[in-house]
């Protein structure tokens, strides 16, 4: 699952940490504690209203020479890797070490999401034929991780915490990992007075516009004063 993945990362690379953040369903995981909690001052970039899929792939690079002394990742679906993958060779011409760990549930999840709320007619949104994404980054002069088994992430990213050029970890996750779709059974369960629901599930972000839209499709009016 994502939520692991998060969860070790944060444990492995620690303090003095810049995150950057992509746009997509599985990235978005990490907007929020406690699966990835920001553990330094200035240490997270985020996209703009999240709408820009790929800024965060090459917009770590940016990040890494802005803050040369700081480790930088940046976390990304297969989806947002895509866009703009072609700027690994960049990290490496301009010698600036940082990771990118992509996510990879093979279709652009926040899409799909939407189509599985509106009858489940999915429409050129999963992908059948897929790179290696850790075989291209050592094509591009990177280092290259492949995790497929639970058990095996923690070991990756201690082996791309300590690589001193840019690397790539591909991390195979479940399919329907998606952070929009349980953030709706908990605010569905918060609306519902259930004691065990937590607010901080509830959505992964709180800005009105995205909580009202959430209280929607959990059935009921938007501007409900339920959190």
């Amino acid at each position: 699952k994502t939520k692991r993945v998060l969860y070790e990362l944060n444990r492995v690379f620690g303090k003095d940490t810049v995150l950057v953040h992509e746009n997509g369903s599985q990235d978005l995981w990490s907007y929020y504690s406690p699966y990835y909690t920001v553990l330094d001052l200035d240490g997270v970039v985020a996209p703009g209203e999240q709408t820009c899929m790929g800024m965060g792939v090459c917009g770590a690079i940016g990040a890494k020479l802005a803050r040369p002394e700081s480790k930088v990742i940046c976390i990304t679906g297969d989806g947002a890797f895509q866009m703009h993958y072609q700027e690994l060779p960049t990290a490496v011409q301009h010698h600036t070490p940082l990771t990118w760990v992509v996510l990879d549930n093979r279709s652009l999840g926040w899409i799909k999401f939407g189509q599985k709320r509106l009858g489940e007619r999915y429409i050129a949104t999963d992908y059948t034929s897929q790179p290696d994404f850790a075989l291209l980054a050592r094509a591009c002069g990177c280092s290259g991780e492949n995790v497929t088994q639970p058990e095996e992430v923690r070991g990756a990213l201690e082996a791309l915490v300590r690589w001193e050029h840019p690397a790539d970890g591909e991390v195979r996750i479940e399919h329907w990992s998606n952070a929009m779709e349980q953030g709706m059974l908990a605010a569905r369960n918060l609306l519902a007075g259930r004691h065990d629901a937590q607010p901080s599930d509830a959505v992964p972000f709180f800005w009105s516009d995205q909580y009202e839209h959430v209280v929607q499709l959990a059935g009921r009016p938007a501007g409900a004063d339920a959190v």
